[in-house]
């Protein structure tokens, strides 16, 4: 063992583990390499917890907001990742590098804790596998392969009291019309299972109407279209899944007809459910952008509008950022039918609409809040045998970062 190593274990114990938890994550992927010791230690399931409930705190502490960014050329393969600064212009901190190739490029359906999961190609292309990806460590896990062609919805969370990680499947049941299938992946076992009890839920009724899930309170969130019988007009929801308790609960809308609008999106706002409605005008040219939060979680009467924005074209959410403005790709042409995108950021109050100079494939943005972790540090697959590997990998910081910034202390360098 390194004498630098035995320094550490002469020091106390709490001390020690001090240390471990601010060292940033480029210092640990070296650590694991000083000797088995550490590496037992870095990699274990109750340091990597630990690491990130010191992490998450500091974050707060230090007015730290970083965000995981997918942009796309109009060449859906093209993918870039980056980590921004949640700042005015969503500045660059670093470009993340995924090392592999697919025909149709990755679909990101979501992110949690530092990782992200990823889908290749697009709906009805075959075969898609999910694969799990954590950036920074640099690690990804195909999860275990599993028919995805009648996928409509998938969406990555943390179950506290199982200190594990679950995605959640939604699949229609082509033999039975409208009728949804519900499996659950657990990361801890690395296996799936169907969730059977779901027949009051899914039974005939339910189409679900967005592909991505808002994670919040331990509960997976999405919107879901309900055919109504006695020829009573379908309606909106929003069923979510604890994974806790693994059960589904409704949430009613603040107004579930379906209308000339695209299906309702929820998202997270701080720490409330949002719901964002684009309305098309006559002509189809503009649309008209209702944002709701429900300020009690899971009261039905605490839904209160927050904004009614003309956006002067065809828009997609991508979600909140810090402060409450609201991340959108603008599509010029009507209903969306072109392909570039540019995304802007609005402020809901003023209704202040910033662009941002960010182009790319208006269906492949996506959006999230990001904070650094080692999960996957102890796991991960080699995909090559799954998909043509990137010849060159870069990863480095962008110009615009300054020095006085510490998040890319953690990304670990080639």
């Amino acid at each position: 063992m390194p004498d630098e190593a035995k320094a550490f274990f002469c020091l106390p114990e709490e001390l020690f583990y001090t240390i471990l938890h601010k060292l940033p994550i480029k210092s640990h992927i070296v650590c694991i390499s000083v000797c088995k010791t550490w590496n037992s230690i870095i990699e274990s399931p109750s340091f990597v917890s630990s690491h990130l409930s010191h992490t998450i705190p500091s974050y707060k502490e230090n007015d730290t907001h970083l965000c995981f960014l997918q942009i796309c050329s109009i060449d859906p393969t093209e993918d870039r990742f980056s980590l921004r600064f949640d700042d005015q212009d969503l500045t660059e901190c670093t470009s993340l590098h995924f090392p592999y190739r697919a025909k149709y490029g990755f679909q990101v359906f979501g992110s949690c804790n530092g990782f992200v999961l990823l889908m290749n190609g697009k709906f009805g292309t075959f075969p898609e596998r999910l694969i799990l990806w954590n950036p920074i460590v640099r690690k990804s896990l195909i999860i275990s392969e599993k028919d995805l062609s009648a996928l409509a919805v998938a969406g990555l969370g943390f179950d506290s009291r199982a200190n594990d990680y679950n995605v959640l499947t939604v699949s229609r049941i082509m033999q039975k019309d409208k009728a949804l299938k519900f499996e659950l992946y657990s990361l801890n076992a690395n296996s799936w299972k169907q969730l059977d009890d779901v027949e009051a839920i899914s039974h005939g009724s339910v189409v679900v109407a967005h592909r991505e899930m808002a994670f919040l309170n331990g509960v997976l969130h999405f919107v879901a279209l309900r055919q109504c019988s006695g020829g009573r007009p379908p309606m909106y929801l929003i069923l979510g899944f604890d994974l806790e308790g693994e059960v589904f609960q409704e949430i009613m809308l603040p107004d579930s007809r379906v209308r000339n609008y695209t299906g309702p999106k929820v998202q997270v706002c701080g720490e409330s459910l949002a719901v964002f409605r684009l309305n098309s005008t006559n002509d189809g040219m503009d649309s008209i952008l209702e944002i709701w939060v429900m300020k009690e979680y899971a009261v039905e009467g605490s839904w209160t509008k927050l904004s009614n924005i003309s956006l002067g074209g065809w828009a997609t959410v991508l979600g909140f950022r810090k402060g409450g403005h609201v991340l959108l790709s603008m599509n010029k042409g009507s209903r969306g039918i072109d392909k570039v995108g540019q995304m802007v950021s609005c402020d809901p109050k003023s209704q202040e609409i910033k662009d941002l100079k960010i182009c790319g494939n208006h269906y492949c943005f996506f959006f999230d809040s990001f904070v650094e972790s080692l999960i996957l540090l102890d796991k991960g697959n080699d995909l090559s045998r799954y998909f043509e590997v990137e010849s060159c990998c870069v990863t480095g910081t962008s110009s615009n970062a300054t020095s006085s910034r510490n998040a890319m202390d953690f990304v670990h360098d080639d």
